[in-house]
């Protein structure tokens, strides 16, 4: 199977000079997630901005090619109020059982954070779910974004 990995940048804008390829990267980099990572040409990042829509709606606007952070409130109260949910569903007796388990670990997946897809972020290569619990931590409203390079990886 295939995914990608984004490049993105806070404040400044990353011009062509500045785009990560897929020789940047050892194997060392990725071969816990990855078989290889390529290249990819004439990729449009309609699909990413896409996906952040309906990923984190109401966290990013788009304007151009410019991401626009206005916040996560609303996404971190519904990812709290699924975690207290859960929580409230166990009981001494549901733990003896590892389904329950499993829908704590599931939560990230029902919230989006854990996807095959991968960022490249301030000279980091990470997972989505890492890349945004570090938006979520450190982007102030208004901060501006920037996309860089796309590639492919086969997993």
């Amino acid at each position: 199977m295939h995914s990608k990995i984004y490049q993105i940048s806070k404040g400044q804008p990353l011009y062509a000079d500045d785009f990560v390829e897929a020789y940047d990267f050892q194997p060392e980099d990725y071969s816990h997630f990855a078989d290889y990572i390529d290249n990819v040409d004439n990729e449009s990042y309609d699909e990413l901005y896409q996906a952040l829509e309906r990923l984190l709606e109401g966290v990013f606007t788009r304007e151009g090619d410019e991401l626009t952070y206005i916040g996560a409130e609303k996404f971190m109260v519904e990812w709290l109020e699924l975690i207290k949910t859960l929580a409230n569903e166990l009981t001494t007796e549901s733990m003896k059982h590892w389904y329950d388990f499993y829908k704590f670990r599931s939560v990230n997946e029902r919230t989006h954070l854990e996807t095959e897809t991968r960022m490249y972020y301030d000279g980091e290569l990470m997972s989505f779910g890492d890349f945004m619990r570090t938006i979520f931590a450190e982007a102030k409203p208004n901060d501006k974004f920037y996309l860089g390079s796309i590639l492919d990886f086969h997993y």
